[in-house]
């Protein structure tokens, strides 16, 4: 379990659901993150209750060729860039 907690998206986050290019709008900044269809799922899954293995497990599931080492990786990476963002935050130690 992460010191920092599980992820959250933002609660009053606005997802733009374009096929190829979802965005996430932080309305309280302006801030935007532009992503694909992986990352917007990343956020869906990100309710504050999924640690990072639960979340890369579910990627893992629903996108082939997907592997979990690879998708943690990646994660850490994503969630960090979305909390810069502020499209995303952490719920605090777990």
């Amino acid at each position: 379990m992460s010191v920092r907690g599980n992820p959250k998206k933002l609660d009053v986050l606005i997802v733009n659901d374009d096929e190829d290019a979802p965005s996430l709008l932080n309305p309280l900044t302006g801030q935007m993150l532009i992503t694909n269809q992986v990352g917007k799922r990343i956020v869906e899954l990100a309710d504050g209750t999924r640690d990072l293995e639960a979340i890369a497990r579910q990627i893992v599931e629903e996108f082939r060729g997907a592997q979990e080492p690879d998708v943690l990786q990646h994660l850490e990476i994503f969630l960090a860039e979305g909390a810069r963002k502020g499209v995303v935050t952490w719920t605090g130690p777990g």
